[in-house]
């Protein structure tokens, strides 16, 4: 199984919600419709939710570091994300019935904020019209799912 979406990761939030540089790991989270997340809503497990964050590795860039590009840090994530899905999950990446995205730093918030964190996110099977995917309920962590 391999799933290629990722969503870029807008520098700040709004006063009313989550800001985008603020994910926890084992949190669940709705996302706004968009590619450009600038905020979230964080819910119980329990509830249907879009995404379950799994993990948070840091692209290895320092701070003087030029933007790669949005391809360069889609890969990036695709590799690290999928490095540390069994240790969360309980099963290969290839053997589960999960899915795996990521949310990766705009060049604005990489610039200006020197972002560099990269958010794995579980998320269900895409959705045949391709708008995003289907959301999930409960927790996935150990889930060998």
């Amino acid at each position: 199984m391999v799933i290629a979406a990722f969503l870029v990761l807008a520098a700040f939030g709004s006063a009313c919600s989550q800001n985008a540089l603020e994910f926890t790991i084992g949190e669940c989270v709705n996302l706004p419709d968009g590619t450009q997340i600038s905020d979230y809503e964080t819910v119980d497990c329990g509830e249907a939710h879009d995404a379950e964050v799994y993990a948070l590795p840091q692209h290895p860039d320092g701070a003087e570091a030029a933007f790669p590009g949005q391809s360069v840090l889609e890969e990036f994530a695709d590799e690290r994300c999928k490095q540390d899905f069994e240790a969360y999950v309980g099963i290969e990446y290839n053997q589960s019935t999960i899915y795996s995205t990521a949310l990766t730093p705009s060049q604005e918030s990489w610039d200006g904020a020197e972002d560099r964190e990269i958010v794995c996110l579980l998320v269900g099977e895409p959705l045949e019209d391709s708008s995003g995917f289907a959301q999930l309920t409960g927790s996935k962590e150990g889930s060998g799912e």
